[in-house]
């Protein structure tokens, strides 16, 4: 009886770790932080929403005087929403829009005055090699839930969004000015340009599985 409990509190450990496991693995230095948000998208005249979770990695380079938030992971927060959005490199615009505006913890410093000779910066990262995984989120023992992820895939190249910021005190109350001055690609993704198909042939949205690599184009 009492190797059946051993065996049950290691069997429930494991389980717990794996359906819990880090989102976002932030590098060393970073700190982890998540934005909710929902997206809205147009197939034809008809309009649709999808929730999504943003898990990003932060890290403030006081050298730079720079900002700088890692986007590795994005979920469906309710549904599989996030296969149907029809247009991938709009939809990552978007959240490097929604990162760079309401990224606000645990990283963000005082922003400068506009008028400061100091000028500080905020950068968005993410990967343009990305997979979809379809991950069980539930945290009971034979009760699964699953959920649609974008996760980080092969390679290094990255979409990269720069942006000014700044506190306009001229005005009451103050405002906190974003002003986007740059967006580049760091190099030629090496990864399927076209978008798989969800759920691969033979699974079902009810259990786990991955996709292959494809390049979510860096829109300008």
């Amino acid at each position: 009886m009492k190797k059946n409990y051993i065996l049950f509190i290691i069997v429930f450990s494991l389980f717990t770790l794996f359906s819990n496991k880090a989102i976002s693995d932030c590098p060393e230095g970073y700190q982890s932080g998540t934005i909710q948000a929902t997206y809205t998208y147009h197939v034809g005249e008809f309009q649709f929403t999808c929730d999504v979770t943003i898990y990003y990695c932060c890290k403030w380079n006081n050298d730079l005087k720079t900002l700088v938030f890692q986007i590795d992971t994005i979920g469906s927060t309710n549904n599989n929403c996030l296969a149907y959005i029809p247009n991938k490199g709009l939809f990552m615009d978007w959240v490097h829009n929604t990162v760079a505006l309401n990224g606000t913890v645990p990283c963000t410093p005082e922003w400068p005055p506009c008028d400061d000779s100091v000028k500080y910066y905020l950068e968005v990262h993410t990967y343009v090699c990305k997979s979809y995984e379809n991950r069980n989120i539930s945290r009971i023992l034979g009760d699964p839930a699953y959920r649609l992820f974008l996760i980080k895939c092969q390679g290094s190249v990255e979409c990269v969004t720069k942006w000014e910021k700044c506190i306009n005190y001229s005005q009451s109350p103050s405002e906190v000015i974003s002003n986007k001055i740059d967006k580049y690609i760091t190099g030629t993704p090496g990864c399927d340009d076209e978008e798989p198909q969800v759920p691969p042939a033979g699974k079902t949205w009810d259990e786990f599985w991955t996709t292959e690599c494809f390049v979510i184009p860096c829109e300008y």
